[in-house]
C-alpha cells in the first residue's frame, strides 16, 4: 500500500499579500486529515495570472497573457514536488488566482480538485474559452458575493452570470456558494470554506 505523507496539498498563487497562515490555520481547525498549503509566487497579478492579453480593466496596467508561462513552472516546481507526496492536488486561488485556477484545472492533469474563489470569469474572451475546455478534476468549487457585480465596469457587472455560467459547465462533482458582500468581503473565511468542501468528498 502507497503510504502518502499528505492527505492532500492545496496550491494557491501569491503575490505575498494574502494571508495563507490564517487560511491554513482555517482549514486545520476544521480538518482532521493530512494537509498542507502551498504558496506559489507570482510577481505581477495581472501578468502573470492573466490567460491570454486584455486590455486594463482597472488602472492603466494591461493583462499580458502570462498565465501559461505561470502554470509551466508551477509544474516543474511546486506540483511536481507534491504529486509524489500527496495522494491529492487542489488547485485554488481569490479573484485573478482564482480565474488561474480554473485555467490550470482545464490545461493540466495533476490536480484533483479546483476551488476558485470570486474568480475573474468575467475576463474578457473567458466565458468562450470555457464553453470549450472543461476542468479536468473530481471536483469544483465556485463562489462569488452577492455584490460583486455592484460595479461602473461593464465587464465586472456580468460576473453573476458568468459565474453560473461557469459553474453549470463544470462535468464533475461540484459546488456553488452564494456569499454576502462585495468582492473583498471575508477572503480568509471563503478560501477555508472552499479548501474543506474539496477535500470533504475524495476518497482517502
Amino acid at each position: 500500500m502507497e503510504q502518502w505523507r499528505y492527505d492532500w496539498v492545496l496550491i494557491q498563487p501569491t503575490s505575498g499579500h494574502e494571508d495563507l497562515l490564517a487560511i491554513e490555520q482555517g482549514v486545520r481547525e476544521q480538518y482532521r486529515g493530512r494537509f498542507k498549503l502551498v504558496g506559489f509566487h507570482v510577481d505581477d497579478w495581472d501578468a502573470d495570472l492573466s490567460p491570454w492579453y486584455a486590455p486594463a480593466v482597472f488602472g492603466k496596467n494591461d493583462f499580458r497573457g502570462g498565465a501559461g508561462e505561470t502554470l509551466h513552472r508551477l509544474e516543474e516546481s511546486v506540483a511536481g514536488v507534491y504529486k509524489a507526496e500527496a495522494q491529492h492536488l487542489c488547485i485554488g486561488g481569490y479573484s485573478m488566482a482564482g480565474l488561474f485556477a480554473l485555467f490550470a484545472a482545464m490545461w493540466c492533469w495533476d490536480f484533483d480538485a479546483v476551488c476558485a474563489v470570486s474568480p475573474s470569469v468575467w475576463f474578457p474572451g473567458w466565458k468562450e474559452f470555457a464553453d470549450s475546455h472543461p476542468v479536468h478534476v473530481e471536483r469544483a468549487y465556485i463562489s462569488l458575493g452577492d455584490r460583486e457585480h455592484r460595479l461602473r465596469n461593464p465587464l465586472v457587472q456580468q460576473v453573476h452570470d458568468c459565474v453560473q455560467h461557469q459553474y453549470d459547465l463544470f462535468p464533475c462533482s461540484k459546488r456553488l456558494d452564494w456569499n454576502e458582500g462585495t468582492h473583498f468581503n471575508d477572503p480568509v473565511g471563503r478560501m477555508v470554506k472552499g479548501y474543506l468542501w474539496t477535500m470533504s468528498g475524495m476518497p482517502l
